[in-house]
């Protein structure tokens, strides 16, 4: 039970059910331009962003089967704890022979786990979300109590960074998913912010090498782009924060969506 809880948590997600009447047609967006004022401007055309709270639910029969025979294994070495199997999927783990899987193994887990595959959304609660700009930055008020991570947001559109709780989120590769088979089931291309510590957490795992569990890892990530599929704005925030070992918190949490509100 605590498992499938740790996923609901993981997977948590915000959409928004209404279509946008946007003030500049999203099929008109050739993508990412580099301008990222353009971009910004483009991607946020409101004052107000109206979305569905919900959560991604369902399991597949495969999904099962691989996270068992993974947390059997990983009990069976002493490795990290029974809710473990998907944090090291998500946080991009590379193949470890004691997760009890053959490499081809592990890459068909990999993809079930942070795909869409047997996973459906089921609204919860809806809120809003207030959009400021001023000269140079962008301000997000939240109106759910849920969504107060907003309300520490600020994106620095000339300097290029992102602030989040008090940190500095510096601008990682900008993403280009060309094909529905993702997490999002739907092309995405947004801009992407990141601040870890220690450095070497945005592409290598504390416990990537054995005699590693005890170290601390702090992973913070913004997103923003355009679900096409959808003709959606998305807007992520990521967190991952761990000391000794332990997962103190794990959030993934997606806004898609929005419409004006009088």
């Amino acid at each position: 039970m605590k498992f499938i809880a740790f996923l609901i948590c993981l997977f948590c997600c915000v959409s928004v059910a209404a279509q946008r009447a946007p003030l500049v047609k999203f099929s008109n967006w050739k993508g990412i331009t580099r301008n990222l004022h353009k971009d910004l401007s483009f991607l946020l055309q409101y004052d107000t962003l109206e979305f569905h709270l919900k959560e991604r639910i369902g399991e597949t029969a495969a999904l099962i089967n691989w996270r068992n025979r993974v947390q059997d294994s990983m009990l069976k070495h002493n490795m990290f704890g029974q809710d473990s199997s998907a944090m090291l999927i998500a946080l991009g783990m590379k193949y470890d022979p004691r997760l009890g899987l053959t490499k081809e193994e592990y890459k068909t887990y990999a993809k079930i786990l942070m795909g869409a595959e047997g996973r459906e959304y089921k609204s919860t609660a809806k809120g809003s979300l207030k959009v400021k700009f001023t000269d140079s930055l962008i301000r997000f008020k939240s109106l759910h109590p849920g969504m107060d991570i907003f309300d520490s947001i600020v994106i620095n559109f000339k300097k290029n960074v992102v602030r989040m709780k008090g940190m500095e989120l510096k601008p990682a590769d900008t993403v280009n998913l060309p094909t529905n088979k993702n997490f999002y089931a739907s092309p995405l291309r947004a801009y992407k912010w990141i601040y870890t510590d220690p450095p070497q957490g945005i592409s290598m795992p504390f416990w990537q090498k054995e005699g590693n569990e005890k170290q601390n890892l702090i992973y913070y990530e913004f997103l923003i782009g355009y679900l096409s599929k959808f003709d959606e704005t998305l807007i992520e925030v990521t967190i991952r924060e761990i000391k000794n070992g332990k997962v103190l918190r794990m959030m993934k949490l997606p806004i898609t969506g929005g419409i004006i509100i009088y």
